[in-house]
């Protein structure tokens, strides 16, 4: 089992800018579209896409990320093929939108895993449903 630590950004020493940048992130989310973000700060993410189990962790790599420019495409079966997860939000009935840099943290569109996809939520110590 995965304990919850407490929030963080990857490269974000300081608490205080770690959320400004997480409700920065939020605001993008809703400006693409995605007008029921929650206040929750997951952590870890697993679920189960194509068929294969896969996981989202902030500050891990993802291998749907691109590290380098869009027309580079990762070895998918290389877990460590991506770049970080930076963020992962909750929109309030699904979909989960896992936030790499150029996947919907500072541009593009988010990683979406469907609600009916994730298999277990880690959410950051007291952001979770009913902290």
């Amino acid at each position: 089992m995965i304990a919850p630590p407490a929030l963080f950004l990857p490269h974000i020493d300081d608490a205080a800018k770690a959320e400004e940048l997480w409700h920065a992130g939020k605001a993008f989310m809703e400006g693409q579209g995605w007008r029921a973000v929650t206040e929750h700060r997951i952590f870890h993410l697993d679920y189960v896409h194509n068929s294969k189990e896969m996981e989202a962790e902030v500050g891990q790599s993802h291998s749907y990320g691109h590290p380098f420019t869009w027309d580079y495409v990762p070895d998918y079966d290389d877990p460590k093929a991506g770049e970080y997860v930076i963020a992962i939000y909750e929109n309030e009935g699904g979909p989960f939108l896992v936030c790499t840099h150029n996947r919907g943290f500072v541009r593009g569109e988010p990683i979406l895993v469907g609600s009916g996809e994730r298999t277990r939520v880690v959410y950051f110590e007291g952001y979770g449903p009913g902290d």
